[in-house]
């Protein structure tokens, strides 16, 4: 998924979302050029390989006779972004994707458009070990293969000098590369072309070899290169990981690389400043220098040179320069856009305009705050502890740490927070077992030692004439009561009636009952049972299932209803108040059976009607879904993280007549 970010001058930020769709159509250069003619291609020793990946077949997807092509798996059709370029000609991709190729048989590295957006240079990384070539249509938009070449080396960055040369950078690595103006065709009377003329493929012109020339590195042999950027036809700047900054020269066939400044530390990006005629070098060291342009077209001169020096106070991870403002995104994936001015010459940094914030880890999980003063928000939170606050319309609200505690030498992570129902007090449990008792400001008021390892779940409840209590869930298959008072956990109870980790909790309120989930294969009923004095939970009754349990959630449209996810991709219905189960229906799907790994039951409002839903993710495919209670089919997917899903939280409705409902989803992608 890409984001799209306008700021207006109000320093509003408004976002668009574009996702890739499986409806678009696939492209398997090789496969198809294979079919065609001989062609470089058919020396890289893959073969047909990605056409078989991709399509499922032993022959060209355009082979005549050949059955539609088998539908992608999700595996196959939904990755992580690893890299991204916009087009310099500005479009905006109002339409969606337009073209997916297939070529690189492992990640792809980098990305750049020339800069006249007719060809496009896609880098694999070291495991694909191949530089391609494309060219696009001008009004399709269409990606067709121009030129492709091996490169073993490990380039960090790509980047374009004027039309018809780009320069690739990485450990001990600078080259450029000249593709042909005009590919040659093949021979008229080769045999690759009587295989074009008996195929129903019309005859196409096969891509060529990509020409490049290293690039001596001279004194610089020894680095490892982070940073391109071109500001001419024929110079560049190149920066290292010693924190050298060269000059590249390109002219009459010859290049030169000479080093010119030295940053102090490690460069780690470069971007230009086309207007005021700078370019800035982010440093590891949180400074940014901004070079005159004028001083590099003067390299031959003796005067020394004179960069801006502008302290950031983090290590830049990226730069962009836009409407007289600076782009930085720091090393948490927040991005910073400050105000910027040259006066007589001297660059200026102003104060910050807008921010947007991100976590740098795997997000954990997310949860709805019903504030009792009136503004409810929710927050996500990561393994290393940083927790953010978002209002319900996803505006960053402000940000907390949650003191870990480090014992050995395996590193602790958060696992589980959970707020009060005032929203004034919070719970965190993590890997080793440790459960603390967090203010608003996320300040801590109690620590205790819950479990031998990691918590899986926690309920935060309130017992009337008992105050406040809490019950955690563990992977050493207890289960512990906590009284809450006076900002202390006081242990009440310790539950043991399972033979495994217990994965997850619930308690109804109305029929004041505790439900546990294990891996053993069983849910476990108690009830609370409560005097004047004290309360305690009482065992009432075990279900035991042939397949795993793997998710629950009661029923509110239902009056005592379970709603049980299994491994076996079935959903079981059973009464709270008897323990019978009352139906069984198996979660369908058009393509691929999924399971629901975890669930909430909603209410959805349709045809001014209120029907009951399941709401909640399977890690089958990673999608959030939207099942029917009462026969399990799908109703709604959708895509959108490329890793396991964490968490989804459903926020309350503002108005009972409001139809709409919105999901919040986490992930350990960082999203």
């Amino acid at each position: 998924m890409a984001i799209v970010n306008h700021v207006d001058e109000a320093s509003n930020i408004k976002q668009r979302h574009y996702r890739a769709s499986s409806g678009i159509p696939r492209v398997s250069s090789s496969a198809y050029f294979e079919s065609v003619t001989s062609s470089p291609l058919e020396k890289r020793g893959r073969g047909l390989e990605p056409s078989r990946r991709i399509w499922g077949a032993t022959s060209s997807p355009f082979t005549e006779g050949k059955a539609s092509p088998t539908p992608l798996t999700y595996a196959q059709k939904s990755r992580s972004v690893t890299s991204l370029a916009i087009s310099p000609d500005g479009s905006d991709g109002e339409q969606g994707p337009i073209a997916e190729v297939h070529e690189h048989a492992y990640a792809v590295k980098c990305l750049a458009f020339s800069p006249d957006s007719r060809f496009l240079v896609s880098v694999g990384d070291v495991h694909d070990g191949f530089i391609c070539l494309w060219s696009l249509g001008a009004r399709t938009g269409s990606l067709k293969l121009q030129a492709s070449n091996k490169c073993i080396a490990v380039i960090h960055e790509v980047s374009w000098m004027g039309l018809y040369s780009f320069i690739t950078v990485g450990i001990r690595h600078v080259k450029i590369w000249r593709p042909e103006k005009h590919p040659p065709s093949s021979p008229t009377n080769s045999r690759a072309q009587q295989r074009a003329k008996s195929s129903s493929v019309p005859s196409s012109p096969a891509p060529t070899g990509l020409p490049g020339r290293n690039v001596l590195l001279a004194s610089l042999q020894q680095a490892s290169f982070t940073a391109v950027k071109a500001f001419s036809n024929c110079s560049a700047v190149i920066g290292s990981d010693k924190g050298d900054i060269a000059l590249l020269t390109s002219t009459a066939g010859s290049h030169k690389l000479q080093k010119v400044f030295e940053a102090g530390a490690a460069v780690r990006c470069i971007t230009l400043d086309r207007i005021e005629r700078f370019l800035w070098v982010g440093c590891q060291s949180g400074t940014a220098w901004a070079i005159p342009i004028a001083q590099l077209a003067f390299e031959a001169s003796h005067d020394p040179w004179k960069p801006f020096e502008i302290r950031l106070g983090y290590a830049p991870v990226g730069l962009a320069i836009f409407d007289n403002s600076l782009l930085a995104m720091d090393p948490r994936r927040a991005f910073h856009f400050y105000s910027l001015t040259a006066n007589s010459g001297t660059p200026t940094l102003g104060p910050i305009r807008a921010e947007m914030f991100s976590h740098s880890a795997p997000v954990a999980g997310a949860s709805f705050v019903r504030d009792t003063s009136g503004g409810n928000f929710f927050v996500t939170y990561d393994t290393t502890g940083s927790v953010m606050f978002w209002t319900v319309d996803g505006n960053h609200q402000g940000s907390g740490e949650v003191m870990i505690e480090q014992h050995g030498t395996d590193p602790n992570e958060l696992r589980i927070l959970r707020p009060s129902a005032s929203g004034d007090a919070f719970l965190a449990g993590d890997k080793n077992g440790f459960l603390s008792l967090l203010g608003r400001e996320l300040d801590r008021r109690a620590l205790v030692r819950a479990h031998h390892n990691e918590i899986n779940d926690i309920v935060f409840r309130n017992v009337q004439d008992h105050g406040t209590f809490c019950v955690t869930a563990g992977r050493d298959r207890i289960i512990q009561v906590f009284r809450i008072i006076d900002d202390n956990l006081d242990l009440i109870q310790t539950i043991d009636q399972h033979g495994s980790a217990v994965n997850k909790l619930l308690f109804s309120e109305e029929a004041q009952l505790l439900l546990s989930l294990s891996s053993d294969r069983t849910i476990v009923f108690s009830s609370l049972a409560k005097n004047k004095e004290s309360f305690a939970f009482v065992h009432l009754r075990t279900l035991t299932f042939r397949q795993s349990p793997i998710a629950m959630a009661l029923n509110s449209q239902v009056p005592e209803s379970l709603i049980v996810a299994t491994a076996d991709k079935q959903l079981h219905r059973y009464s709270t108040a008897s323990g019978q189960l009352k139906n069984v229906v198996r979660t369908t799907d058009t393509h691929l059976p999924v399971t629901m790994d975890a669930m909430t039951a909603h209410i959805l409002r349709a045809d001014e009607k209120w029907s009951s839903v399941l709401i909640g993710y399977s890690a089958t495919d990673r999608s959030i879904r939207v099942q029917d209670v009462e026969s399990g089919a799908t109703l709604a997917k959708g895509y959108g993280h490329s890793e396991s899903i964490s968490a989804v939280c459903i926020l309350d409705k503002p108005h009972l007549n409001d139809s709409t409902t919105t999901i919040i989803t986490s992930s350990l992608d960082g999203s």
